[in-house]
């Protein structure tokens, strides 16, 4: 939500949630996300040398309750960490799209455990449809050194969902 305010300020809770007189939004949305490639992205913990990464993408919906929270992850794409292709898509769907978020965490795998590379989360209502390119970010959040070019590139589609 912060993103929705140009990055300032707070983020006020919806007015129905503070008058009581206001409806709920019945209105949900169905994402249909296709995570296409990856570009520049770093090795685990900022190595300069080590064996070339293996990344996936898990893609998380994080809601108010357990009909708006979701997993997905894509195939491991084996030693290619500078422009891994999966081209998978995954179909959401969204009954508060005012109070969920959209996560991707990239990882790499290997023999014997999962390790973390970067991320990027916006809110539902702050996505738009077609192809975006979404800046990875370390996990403090940052886009600086190695996070400076790193990114996602994915398709977003939104769709009315009947609730």
């Amino acid at each position: 939500k912060f993103l929705e305010n140009g990055s300032t300020g707070y983020v006020l809770k919806p007015d129905y949630m503070i008058n009581s007189a206001i409806p709920e939004p019945t209105e949900g949305v169905r994402l249909i996300i296709n995570v296409i490639s990856a570009s520049h992205l770093p090795k685990p913990g900022g190595a300069q040398k080590g064996e070339i990464i293996d990344p996936f993408v898990v893609v998380h919906l994080t809601g108010t309750n357990a009909t708006d929270s979701f997993e997905a992850r894509t195939k491991t794409i084996n030693d290619n960490g500078f422009n891994p292709v999966w081209n998978q898509t995954f179909i959401f769907d969204v009954r508060r799209p005012d109070l969920s978020y959209l996560t991707f965490h990239v990882n790499e795998e290997d023999v014997l455990s999962h390790e973390f590379i970067a991320f990027t989360s916006l809110p539902v209502s702050a996505i738009r449809t077609g192809l975006r390119t979404m800046h990875l970010r370390n996990p403090v959040g940052k886009r600086d050194q190695d996070f400076e070019y790193a990114s996602l590139f994915v398709r977003i589609e939104k769709q009315p969902l009947d609730i």
